[in-house]
């Protein structure tokens, strides 16, 4: 089918929208196309678009407070762990990197995937910013970490895997638990605490400090404890915000390595 145009309104502002339909894969007869924030529209909309190019509906699928975002279709964090493996963690290190994540080829499982994503974080992880989904793996941005959702594939891209160790560990400890929700408040607590510990060493450290006592800082300021292998993990965020000075400041001692 060539590529074409359709006109939506979004649902949230009434402002009109020009969507660009192109290499459209249908899906129960519908085409799903996530549309990023526009000049005029900050929102995200998800529009419905039939065989004929008529508009079955427009959805908002904006992260604040989720609302209007479909159904994660019963995908829990148990079981995005089981079908994605490692990738999910270099997923959660690419947002935590700040690096523009891809979502492709399959609308109805990166929408899922991003909602259980999303939800880790305290900070919003904006759809259509931090995360891109997208209908053809070739639209994504060539600086991109890019992932293929129909096969369960990473496309291109790497990450710094500083922090898969910590990561890893979050997901295994949370899967263990039966409830979804416990589950994934306990990584976003696990989370949480990696980016409150990379606040007070961007704040208070000032010079060589041995690791260790990093970590006792981090505790006598906020109450925040963090294991020492998770150091590593805060030295990638830090490096991330580009605050590297700050984590060359972190001395590690040998039993790190251990």
């Amino acid at each position: 089918m060539a590529t074409t145009t359709v006109d939506v309104v979004c649902p949230v502002c009434r402002k009109r929208r020009r969507v660009k339909v192109s290499d459209v894969q249908y899906s129960r007869g519908l085409t799903k196309v996530v549309v990023g924030p526009g000049s005029d529209c900050p929102h995200t909309l998800l529009v419905f678009v039939e065989p004929d190019l008529s508009v079955r509906r427009v959805q908002n699928i904006d992260q604040a407070g989720l609302t209007g975002t479909p159904e994660p279709r019963g995908m829990s964090l148990r079981g995005v762990v089981k079908v994605f493996g490692g990738l999910f963690t270099d997923m959660l290190a690419c947002v935590l990197q700040h690096r523009t994540l891809v979502l492709c080829d399959d609308i109805d499982v990166s929408i899922t995937l991003y909602n259980t994503l999303s939800r880790l974080f305290v900070e919003p992880v904006r759809l259509g910013v931090d995360v891109l989904i997208v209908g053809g793996c070739h639209e994504a941005p060539a600086d991109a970490y890019v992932v293929n959702c129909k096969y369960f594939i990473r496309v291109r891209g790497d990450v710094d895997r500083s922090a898969h160790r910590s990561l890893d560990k979050f997901l295994r400890e949370a899967i263990t638990v039966d409830d979804n929700d416990a589950a994934v408040l306990f990584v976003r607590q696990k989370i949480s605490a990696l980016m409150r510990a990379a606040d007070i060493f961007q704040d208070k450290i000032r010079s060589r400090t041995l690791a260790r006592d990093a970590l006792t800082l981090v505790e006598q300021s906020d109450n925040i404890k963090i294991r020492y292998e998770d150091i590593r993990a805060v030295l990638m965020i830090l490096r991330a915000r580009g605050r590297s000075d700050v984590a060359k400041r972190i001395v590690m001692g040998r039993l790190d390595e251990f």
